[in-house]
């Protein structure tokens, strides 16, 4: 695949040019593209293209590259990394280490990974929960974070106990999470006799969906680009086959079920949460229930609580 410069997440490997991010989507030879939610142990197996993605995403990153004496397209790259992710920390960065030099719009970049630290998805928001349990109720011990990512829904117990929290096993749902609610709302939408409405579109549909209300009752909409149908009844059903029909879906929310029954908070975070239909759906599964918390931006709250702890 060959990407002009200047190109968001455009890099060179190994001998091969990569493309990470949105615009992959658009590159016409489809057996080149990968979709990394979808396959088994990617997250892990490409965790370094993903980096490397996100350091030719960045617009002022490189510049902080220090000039190698001598060498007129080559770079010195001093790179410290903290991250969210359930992989064993280890293992992610012996295969960060096997990037020793990339090369980005005709400049080589050697790298050095000097700081590398891996936090329990989720973590950042049970920061931000564990200031909010000093408030709602000092004498409880424990609280828990669902998680409604990309790929998974994970509930995870955290100590309330401490100056910062402490995580239990995560109950997680490989599988589980937006990419399964977007299988389900696929079949649902393509139920029957009528034009094909493909993957992407409806992908695209739920991103913008929205929640109406209607003299005291609720239904979801989602647009369809191109012929503007409302899919929004799909999406409904969709929704439920996630929750009745998927194996992890169905495990979780019956824990988080359990741990509102027990008197316990149970705080959402996730950027399934930051899609208005989901949230409304999950909080319909939980009726009465003021313990069950979606926090602020809760598809960035992790990242930025990190970012705060960092900056003292």
């Amino acid at each position: 695949m060959t990407t002009p410069r200047n190109t968001l997440g455009a890099f060179e490997w190994e001998g091969t040019q990569w493309l990470i991010g949105a615009d992959a989507d658009v590159v016409n030879d489809a057996d080149s593209r990968i979709e990394v939610g979808l396959l088994s142990g990617a997250k892990i197996n490409y965790f370094p293209h993903m980096v490397l993605g996100a350091i030719a995403s960045h617009p002022t990153f490189l510049d902080g590259a220090t000039k190698v004496k001598g060498e007129k397209f080559r770079k010195r790259l001093i790179v410290d990394i903290e991250c969210l992710a359930f992989a064993r920390g280890e293992e992610l960065l012996a295969k960060l280490q096997t990037i020793e030099a990339f090369s980005k719009d005709g400049m080589t970049y050697e790298v050095q990974w000097r700081y590398f630290t891996v936090h329990p998805e989720g973590y950042g928001a049970a920061i931000v929960a564990h200031r909010q349990m000093k408030e709602f109720d000092q004498h409880a011990k424990q609280f828990h974070i669902l998680d409604i990512g990309n790929g998974t829904i994970t509930l995870t117990t955290y100590n309330c106990f401490g100056n910062k929290p402490l995580a239990g096993i995560p109950r997680s749902g490989s599988g589980g999470g937006v990419l399964a609610i977007l299988e389900k709302f696929s079949e649902a939408a393509n139920y029957g006799d009528h034009e094909t409405i493909y993957l992407d579109q409806l992908r695209k549909a739920l991103e913008r969906s929205t929640v109406i209300e209607d003299n005291g009752s609720k239904r979801y909409q989602a647009i369809v680009a191109g012929s503007r149908n409302d899919v929004g009844a799909s999406l409904q059903v969709g929704l439920r086959d996630w929750k009745d029909k998927h194996p992890a879906t169905r495990k979780v929310l019956k824990e988080v079920d359990e741990a509102l029954l027990d008197g316990e908070y149970v705080f959402c975070c996730g950027g399934g949460f930051e899609i208005p239909p989901i949230e409304d759906f999950i909080r319909a599964q939980f009726p009465h229930s003021d313990r069950l918390i979606v926090l602020p931006t809760p598809g960035t709250i992790s990242l930025r609580a990190l970012e705060e702890i960092k900056n003292g």
